[in-house]
This record gives C-alpha cells, sequence and structure tokens, in this order.
C-alpha cells in the first residue's frame, strides 16, 4: 500500500523525538490505489507475484470486486473518488493509544480537505478501529464481510465511514 500511495497518494508521517512513531497513505480526490499502469506494474504485479496462485485468485476475483462493490453501495457511487480517502493508517504499538492516529487524520481532514468542502472516507477493519474513527467525527455508512482465500482462512470486516464537511459524527 506505501508503494502505490508513494506513486499516486499522499503520506503523513508522525514523529516523535526525531522518531517515525506513525504513518498514514492518503488519496486526494481524483486519486485511488491502484489507478495507474505505474502502481500496477511496480506494486500490485509484484504483490500479487509474491503470494500462491490461489492468494492471487482470490485477490482478483473475489476481495477487488467485493470491495469496490461495497464501497460503491455504502459511499454512493463516485463518493470515494470525490473525497479524501484513508487507505491504510499505521502506528507503532508503544504510541497506539496516544492520539498519534487523531493527528495523522485530523491533519488532513480539518486543515486540508474540510476546509475546501471536500469530504474525507475510509474502511475501518475492526470494530475498535470504527468505534476509534466515530469518536474523531466518522459516521458508520455501510459495512461488509469477506471470506479469505481457503490458505489463510477467516473472515474479516469493512467497516465504511466518512467525515463530511461542516457535520459532526
Amino acid at each position: 500500500m506505501a508503494g502505490a500511495a508513494f506513486i499516486g497518494g499522499e503520506i503523513y508521517f508522525a514523529r516523535k523525538q526525531g522518531k517515525v512513531v506513525g504513518v498514514a497513505a492518503w488519496y486526494p480526490p481524483g486519486r485511488a490505489a491502484y489507478d495507474s499502469e505505474e502502481a500496477k506494474t511496480e506494486v500490485m504485479q509484484p504483490f500479487l507475484d509474491a503470494h500462491p496462485q490461489e492468494l492471487k485468485e482470490w485477490q482478483l476475483t473475489v476481495f477487488r470486486p467485493g470491495y469496490s462493490k461495497l464501497t460503491d453501495e455504502s459511499f454512493g457511487s463516485g463518493y470515494k473518488l470525490g473525497s479524501y480517502h484513508l487507505q491504510a493508517i499505521a502506528v507503532l504499538p508503544e504510541y497506539q493509544g496516544k492520539g498519534i492516529s487523531r493527528q495523522l487524520i485530523e491533519h488532513v481532514k480539518d486543515t486540508i480537505a474540510h476546509p475546501h468542502g471536500i469530504p474525507v472516507c475510509l474502511e475501518a477493519t475492526s470494530q475498535r478501529n470504527a468505534d476509534i474513527y466515530s469518536r474523531i467525527g466518522f459516521r458508520h455508512v455501510g459495512q461488509g464481510t469477506f471470506e479469505g482465500a481457503a490458505s489463510v482462512g477467516g473472515k474479516f470486516t469493512f467497516y465504511c465511514m466518512v467525515s463530511e464537511p461542516g457535520r459532526s459524527g
């Protein structure tokens, strides 16, 4: 995800005492992960090639189409592409619970997107994370559960959430 964001998105870092403790990968309006040939050939294809055939097929035939359908149904067709979209966020474990994610999100939401009338959207990957995003002004608009490929198994849920200018929670 980071490689694709370096090509077509924006990456923001949080630092404490000179150490990178968090990172967020965003796509501005009009851009999406893997929306260019460069991102597809330099990032997506090597990612797929590094995995067994079963996982490649699952990614291409189940996950990616299902994810696109879920986000279109939850946000509305074209909404995600017209928004700032948080693709990924990570904070070192020892810095979690200290407001780092909030700072990384609020920087884009409150100083870049919302002042220009642009909504922000994301997909949380756990109820715990969805609850955190709710506390910083996102509202739940849909969710979907995916069955993982047989070799990895399990189910995982995406919680689609938005934060719109001039609207709280």
